[in-house]
């Protein structure tokens, strides 16, 4: 496809169609395809209502959002070679629905969406999905609720741990006391959909050390240690310097390929920062970065996955560049209203759901198919 040569990051997006009559033999097909009209082929087809409104809805993915990762069909796109192989290809564990994981990774990876309308393809015949609507579905939903986190509706009142988590946190944990770390990861833990990974920063090989229990000069870090222990959710690295972490520094902890959020804290954190405030004030200015610091110098950010991705492939000073191609905004604490948080109530799956399903209403019993479906859904979005 064209565009490719604009920018090395492009993912071109293609135009499908669907056929559900036809009558063409394949000697017919060539000679059409030779002479050049092979579009006159088709003249009664239909698109994906919930394909398009996605497309029209975000400004033809110039205003992406984390749903654009479903504009990725496997039949009508195009990507460098050097972009398949730095995502890996298709996940194989994935038998259907293998392109829109890689959507998922594609946008967080930075790469730009590019639809183009003139790049016309046709299915022939209802889709596999919408043939075997309830079979496919119930094969896809346990692997897309492990990799991709912005079905969060897949998650819903479901006690496991997931495979690719939402939010990735670098905590500097040098000088953090353990009440504040531990009101940090409470916040994250209670959300049991998103989840959450972390990698704390500290001098934890001095723990190691014989101390008196009156005299500890590590009382912190080892009440942080010994609650952490046996959790593989926590990751550690070793840091025994007293220097502050550069930005730079903080950014190249961040390698999580399908994680959306990535935040960073440090030191004694003010109580009334609430993480979830921090990303609700990202979603709403569509910022790269949103941060706010204290009185004492101490950071606290998120950072946007697509944001950073994109940074990163640009080279050259990431920082600078997700200031430059998205935007950043740092704020002094009292200058934030930590109140404001984030709906759990993701809609735009289920609008999606419901163009779909609508199209499949044949008779009252489709339609009364259909509600039941739309209840359980609710039931279980609304009830976290």
């Amino acid at each position: 496809m064209k565009w490719h040569h604009y920018a090395d990051d492009f993912v071109v997006l293609g135009w499908k169609r669907f056929v559900g009559d036809w009558s063409y033999t394949p000697e017919l097909l060539g000679s059409e395809l030779r002479n050049g009209s092979f579009s006159t082929l088709h003249k009664v087809s239909e698109g994906k209502d919930s394909w398009e409104l996605l497309i029209k809805g975000t400004d033809d993915l110039r205003a992406p959002s984390l749903e654009s990762f479903r504009a990725l069909v496997g039949a009508t796109f195009s990507i460098s070679r050097k972009n398949w192989n730095s995502l890996g290809g298709y996940n194989p564990i994935f038998t259907t629905g293998e392109d829109n994981e890689l959507g998922w990774r594609a946008l967080l990876g930075g790469m730009r969406f590019v639809p183009e309308r003139q790049a016309l393809s046709w299915h022939l015949g209802i889709s596999t999905v919408e043939v075997h609507t309830d079979t496919v579905i119930a094969h896809n939903r346990p692997l897309f609720a492990h990799h991709v986190p912005a079905m969060s509706y897949l998650r819903a009142n479901d006690q496991l741990t997931w495979t690719v988590p939402e939010n990735y946190i670098v905590a500097d944990c040098r000088s953090m006391p353990a009440e504040s770390f531990k009101n940090m990861v409470n916040e994250f833990l209670a959300d049991e959909s998103g989840q959450a990974r972390f990698l704390l920063i500290g001098n934890w090989k001095a723990l190691t050390a014989r101390y008196k229990v009156t005299e500890d000069s590590l009382k912190e870090l080892r009440e942080i240690n010994r609650w952490i222990a046996g959790d593989s959710r926590f990751s550690c690295e070793e840091s025994a310097s007293e220097k502050k972490l550069l930005i730079s520094e903080i950014l190249q902890r961040f390698d999580e390929p399908s994680t959306p959020f990535f935040y960073f804290t440090e030191g004694a954190i003010d109580p009334v920062i609430r993480f979830a405030a921090l990303r609700h004030r990202i979603s709403k200015s569509g910022n790269g970065l949103e941060g706010v610091v204290d009185s004492k110098d101490q950071r606290t950010f998120v950072i946007y996955a697509p944001a950073l991705g994109r940074a990163n492939r640009a080279g050259g000073n990431v920082y600078r560049n997700i200031q430059e191609l998205w935007g950043m905004r740092w704020s002094e604490i009292s200058q934030v209203d930590f109140s404001k948080s984030l709906s759990t109530n993701n809609l735009l799956p289920l609008v999606r759901i419901a163009f779909r399903a609508a199209k499949k209403i044949r008779n009252l019993s489709d339609f009364t198919k259909l509600l039941k479906k739309a209840r359980q859904v609710l039931k279980k979005t609304i009830s976290k």
